[in-house]
């Protein structure tokens, strides 16, 4: 790594790179000046902080507190400011090591707890509690917190733009009417919350009412994921059609309750919608799906021409039997 900032300054210093003999001296001064700077010599704050730190992996992070008293100074000091914590995947990562990464931490304002099986409500309490500015949370695949959490979280958290919650099975309907009471649009409260992301897929939980009750309450939501959650049906699309009109990604894979005439009502009222996820809704036809993908829309089920076919058969049919 040292080389690394060896070259970067030799690189700054060019500009001395001339005939003229001083200018010559001065560079090989410089350069002999320079094998000898250690990596704590660098401003800490003004180029490790924001330039090199940030590039490196957990991994990385742990080994430099290892190799000197100063390194492990300099990491403690950046993990308390560091404002980016993505620990998504990290299956073998200890409780203990949890702690060293998030224990004076309090400028957090991206966090990706994803699929981690060491999370609990007590160790992302503390991290909601002092990092008040979090303006993105996943806690997709956590399987061992509970809806206290998003009690929490919707108290102390109130500027978040995206919420993950993909596979949180223990989300409650108390929990998401709770967070849309506090943090979405109300009498009381006249400022637009600025959620413009929530993935709700596989909380199987919720229901008709509780979603359409959440989407009143946040108009600006631009990304909505309500995949795998069986009791939803066009009642949910209504309120997507009525509420999120900025709507630009829909997430209904597994709903089969869904139909194409849910559909349609939404591909009318949000135009702005650039992709679709209907797998394995099997009310939703190529009927409904077809004005998409004239306008383009990225659909995860291919286009059946034979399916097609036939429907417009059948609809030709029908349409022959009223005429006569």
């Amino acid at each position: 790594m040292q080389e690394v900032f060896y070259i970067i300054f030799v690189q700054n210093f060019t500009v001395l790179e001339s005939k003229d003999h001083e200018n010559q001296l001065s560079l090989e001064l410089i350069t002999m000046s320079i094998r000898r700077i250690q990596i704590t010599d660098l401003s800490w704050t003004d180029i490790l902080f924001p330039n090199v730190l940030p590039l490196l992996s957990v991994q990385d992070w742990f080994n430099l507190r290892c190799v000197s008293t100063d390194m492990n100074s300099m990491v403690e000091m950046y993990l308390a400011q560091n404002r980016t914590l993505n620990l998504s995947g990290l299956k073998k990562l200890s409780e203990q090591a949890f702690k060293i990464l998030t224990e004076n931490a309090t400028c957090l304002k991206y966090l990706n707890l994803s699929g981690s099986k060491i999370i609990t409500d007590d160790l992302v309490r503390s991290i909601l509690e002092n990092n008040l500015e979090l303006t993105y949370i996943n806690l997709s695949d956590c399987h061992h917190c509970t809806a206290d959490l998003l009690h929490t979280l919707t108290l102390r958290n109130t500027r978040l733009c995206h919420l993950i919650l993909q596979d949180c099975h223990w989300v409650t309907r108390d929990s998401i009417d709770f967070h849309a009471t506090h943090q979405g649009l109300s009498q009381e409260r006249k400022s637009t919350p600025s959620l413009i992301e929530i993935n709700l897929t596989g909380c199987w939980e919720l229901t008709d009412d509780v979603v359409k009750n959440f989407l009143s309450r946040f108009p600006k939501l631009k990304v909505v994921e309500l995949g795998n959650i069986y009791s939803l049906t066009d009642t949910t699309m209504k309120a997507l059609a009525t509420y999120t009109r900025d709507l630009q990604v829909l997430n209904i894979q597994g709903c089969w309750r869904i139909s194409d005439s849910g559909l349609r009502t939404v591909s009318e009222y949000c135009p702005n919608i650039v992709k679709l996820k209907v797998e394995d809704c099997r009310a939703i036809s190529e009927s409904s799906l077809a004005r998409l993908r004239q306008k383009d829309v990225d659909i995860d089920r291919a286009l059946d021409r034979t399916l097609l076919r036939i429907q417009q058969m059948r609809l030709q049919y029908m349409h022959d039997r009223l005429v006569i």
